[in-house]
């Protein structure tokens, strides 16, 4: 699955803040490394210099500052252990300077982007904590969070959503972020009822915000959208039509009446023009049609039927359930469709041609 990492702005003294958006791959994170201009009126950190004894290297010399540049411009250029190593010296060499903050969150980010998230998680914790003021209170959460989810710690995840989120000094779009990605790591964490509730008062929270501010479409809305699909689908999914013929009427109802719960949110997640939401729910919805006609041919036959009235009823089945299966064509198609005009390839993309294939050889 992929996610986007949160960039970061710094406020201490009236310092200028610098951001440097890097787009990340694999869970689609972008990490944002802080960096910012010297105060003059400051205390300058200790410059240190470096003399090859042999005098043929030409002596270095570099401060707080100077690594901080240095490992923001090797993060930049995913030179990520390049720039863990240049925070680390940060760190080590100049513990008390005013940078020493942004270089412990940095190098929770270089962490992170070689996937040791166990390890990422100790650093951003100690940036939270030592250093409170060189962060908006969204940030250092945010990333523990991503980290927490990478280690499908979900109870975990949604506590520190969840506890960010009621931090004040909040914009009110960062406070809705936080409560969507809670709610959403609640659904993973096990807790769909619990989740369903939480989904909704996002929702409902966004909806009322966007009458008052712009907010566009963002990213995380379009996943609770699709999460809240998912709760539906499960649903839907664990109804069984292998019951007694005179409860067979009314499961169907409740069966089709939740593919319809589930279709109704994936077409909301389907109109933020998210490319990984909108993919994902063009292939369950696609899916859902499918699933729903193989149930209903595989639902046990009238007890009372000879052989050959059984033949006579599977076929009729057969032929009743036929729009199901031109649906769930008709959909998976405009889905490959789409992603080919969008240049869109992922697992929901390619999870869409495996089934479009499959179903379009069952005659």
């Amino acid at each position: 699955m992929s996610h986007r990492a949160h960039g970061a702005s710094v406020r201490r003294r009236g310092l200028i803040a610098a951001w440097a958006l890097v787009l990340i791959a694999g869970l689609a994170i972008t990490g944002c490394t802080h960096q910012k201009q010297i105060d003059p009126l400051a205390d300058l950190d200790p410059i240190y210099v470096e003399v090859d004894p042999s005098g043929e290297l030409p002596a270095t010399y570099y401060d707080a500052f100077i690594l901080l540049q240095q490992g923001n411009r090797a993060y930049n250029e995913q030179r990520f252990a390049q720039a863990e190593q240049l925070y680390g010296r940060l760190i080590e060499t100049f513990p008390e300077s005013e940078f020493a903050g942004l270089a412990t969150y940095n190098f929770g980010l270089c962490l992170e982007r070689q996937q040791r998230y166990s390890e990422a998680l100790d650093y951003y914790l100690r940036a939270g904590q030592l250093w409170p003021d060189d962060f908006e209170p969204h940030e250092v959460p945010l990333r523990r969070g991503s980290c927490l989810e990478q280690l499908d710690r979900w109870s975990e995840a949604h506590a520190v959503y969840g506890e960010a989120a009621m931090l004040p000094g909040l914009a009110p779009q960062q406070q809705l972020k936080l409560e969507a990605r809670a709610a959403i790591a609640l659904y993973f964490a096990g807790q769909p009822s619990q989740a369903k509730q939480e989904l909704r008062q996002v929702l409902e929270h966004y909806d009322e915000l966007s009458r008052r501010i712009p907010l566009g479409r963002p990213t995380f809305i379009a996943q609770a959208y699709f999460v809240l699909g998912e709760v539906y689908y499960d649903q839907f999914s664990a109804l069984n039509l292998n019951v007694p013929m005179e409860q067979m009427e009314s499961t169907l109802e409740d069966k089709a009446r939740l593919l319809l719960l589930a279709r109704a949110q994936y077409l909301k997640a389907i109109r933020t023009h998210n490319p990984q939401w909108m993919t994902a729910s063009m292939y369950k919805i696609g899916l859902g049609y499918f699933e729903l006609r193989e149930e209903i041919l595989e639902a046990p036959l009238p007890d009372e039927l000879d052989q050959e009235q059984q033949q006579a009823y599977r076929d009729q089945l057969l032929e009743a359930v036929e729009p199901l299966r031109s649906k769930s064509l008709a959909v998976l198609k405009k889905n490959l469709n789409v992603a080919r005009q969008l240049d869109i390839d992922n697992e929901w993309v390619r999870l869409t041609r495996q089934i479009y294939e499959q179903i379009s050889e069952d005659q």
